[in-house]
Parts: C-alpha cells; sequence; structure tokens
C-alpha cells in the first residue's frame, strides 16, 4: 500500500495489502473483515464523484464479498461486521462501519441484502450488487436499493449473470458507482458493471438523500474499500482503480485507535497517571503527528456505594 492509503481490520488475521499488483481485501479464510481507506476528503454537496475499478473473487467457497463505502469524514473509519454485512453493515453484537453513509456491496453469498435489523433487510440475494444506507454502532445501515430489487433472480437463483464471483480472468469485472450531488438537496447514484462490451446499469440512478432513515448528509466524505468473509470464503482483490470528483483535498493523518497507558495496575479508586496515545496504525507504531481533541464520556456504571466499580469511559 502507499501513503495515500490506510488499511485496518475488525476481525480476522489479515489487512489489506498488495498482492501480485492488485488489492487483496480478503485471503480465502473465514471471518474477516477488513478495509482500506483513501487518504482525500470529497465534498458531500455540489459534486461529482466517479468511482472506477476491476473486481476479482475467487480461490474459495463462495462468500462474502467486497463494499465501497462513504463515510462521514468528521468520524474515524473503522470497518464493520464480518460475514454478510461486508464489513459494513452490523450485527446485533458487531458494530457496523464507523460513520457510514452509504455502502455499495458487491455480493457472492447474497446476505448483505439480508442481515442486520430484520426491519431493514429484504432477504438473501445471491450474486447481487446491494446499497445500504447510512448507520452507527449498531443500528441502521438499512438495505436501500439493489441488482435484483424485486426478488427476481435467474435459474441459477442467483440476481446477476454472469455472477460476481468465480472471476480471476477473462471477461474482466469492472465496476463504475456514481455519486451526483451538482442539484441541492440530491445525492444521486448509481452501480453500473462492464464484463462485455460496455457499461450496463444494475442499480438504477436514485435518490439516496431521500431514502428513509437517511442520516443528515455530512460536510464532507471519505471513501474506504472494505471486505468480508464468514463461514464461507473468497479471495477479494480490487485492481486500477479510477476516482474523479469535480472536488476533492487531501485529508491529514486518520486515527486508526487511542491506547491508554496507566501507572497501576488492575481496577482501583486512587489516583494514576493515564498516557493516550492517538495511534496512526494497528501496533502504534506510528503515533498521528497532530493536535488531537477527544472527548470521554461514561458508556455504563455498575451498582454503587462503598465498593462499586468505577464507570466505564469510552473515548468518541
Amino acid at each position: 500500500m502507499t501513503d495515500n492509503w490506510v488499511v485496518a481490520k475488525s476481525s480476522g488475521n489479515f489487512t489489506p495489502a498488495i498482492v501480485n499488483g492488485r488489492l487483496r481485501q480478503t485471503e480465502s479464510a473465514g471471518n474477516q473483515a477488513t478495509s482500506a481507506t483513501y487518504q482525500r476528503l470529497f465534498l458531500a454537496a455540489d459534486n461529482l464523484v466517479i468511482i472506477e475499478f476491476d473486481h476479482f473473487a475467487y480461490g474459495g467457497s463462495g462468500a462474502d464479498g467486497i463494499a465501497v463505502v462513504l463515510s462521514d469524514a468528521s468520524v474515524t473509519p473503522q470497518p464493520g461486521a464480518a460475514g454478510g454485512p461486508l464489513g459494513y453493515g452490523a450485527r446485533s453484537n458487531v458494530d457496523g462501519f464507523a460513520g457510514g453513509w452509504l455502502g455499495f456491496g458487491i455480493d457472492e453469498y447474497g446476505n448483505f441484502s439480508g442481515e442486520g435489523s430484520n426491519s431493514y433487510n429484504v432477504g438473501q440475494r445471491r450474486q447481487s450488487v446491494a446499497v445500504r444506507g447510512s448507520g452507527s454502532g449498531t443500528s441502521g445501515y438499512r438495505y436501500l436499493k439493489g441488482a435484483c430489487n424485486n426478488g427476481t433472480t435467474n435459474t441459477n437463483g442467483d440476481c446477476l449473470n454472469p455472477r460476481v464471483d468465480d472471476n480471476n480472468g477473462s471477461p474482466t469485472h469492472r465496476y463504475r458507482i456514481t455519486v451526483d450531488s451538482r442539484i441541492a438537496g440530491q445525492s444521486i447514484v448509481e452501480v453500473q458493471r462492464r464484463t462485455s462490451g460496455g457499461f450496463v446499469s444494475i442499480v438504477p440512478p436514485f435518490d439516496a438523500e431521500s431514502q428513509t432513515g437517511q442520516a443528515a448528509v455530512p460536510d464532507d466524505f471519505i471513501l474506504s474499500l472494505t471486505g468480508s468473509t464468514g463461514g464461507s470464503t473468497n479471495i477479494h482483490e480490487i485492481d486500477n482503480v479510477e476516482i474523479c470528483a469535480l472536488e476533492s483535498r487531501p485529508i491529514s493523518v486518520v486515527i486508526d485507535h487511542f491506547e491508554f497507558t496507566h501507572s497501576g495496575s488492575g481496577l482501583t479508586c486512587s489516583p494514576e497517571n493515564i498516557t493516550i496515545k492517538a495511534c496512526a496504525n494497528a501496533d502504534c507504531s506510528q503515533t498521528v503527528p497532530d493536535q488531537v481533541t477527544a472527548t470521554l464520556s461514561p458508556a455504563s456504571v455498575t451498582g454503587g456505594g462503598a465498593g462499586a466499580a468505577p464507570a466505564l469511559w469510552v473515548i468518541r
């Protein structure tokens, strides 16, 4: 990877890396969730963003997929749940992508359309492309639109033909994602695919901003690529990425996580010295050089009175 990308994982032992000239998002191993975040900001209003890339999924038992994510740039990107959520959506006990606003999923097994809060799903859509909306924590990330929105499938039970995986050669599957916010109060999105000949619209244009449950549009988007596997597996890779926008600008280093160290051990009610590091990578061998402001808030308090456990504090 170059300095233009920051990689992370929330599940499994693999982080995205260049393998044989392609960006590999997952290995053929189970229960992975990864992300690679592009170090530029994209204005969310009065802008046109077009993302193109070649997609490869092969070498496993057929799951799960990748997602292209636009998230609120004021929130440090972190990948969501493994398996069907494709590193974008959430499970009941696993947070979704931090600050997620849109997730465009290229999905082999079909559960990007069918997992998460039950009221937000349309059921399994195998070999499909789907768009999920905004969310935070374990809430939201509802299904918006997809390649077989009404459940229509071919004779094999797949939404798209040719299918989105088992493609490690010719023909190359190339995707184009367009987000057009040049009209005030709208974010018109479309997904196209080219497997032979020209591009074909597989998720027709719709206004993501007007969809039920969508959070307010942030000032700026940040672009990430996520990948996941679950009980089934595949290698997921992309190549020849092109990102075009009317307006974008570089950003400073993204915080991977905060690291706390303290002078004592275990729980104590005695004063302690605490050091907080803003880490720029997973092992904290690099720290963020800029001034960082963090707010601590109590997540829960257990019991009360003498001998009660102290509050659990979470950094935001």
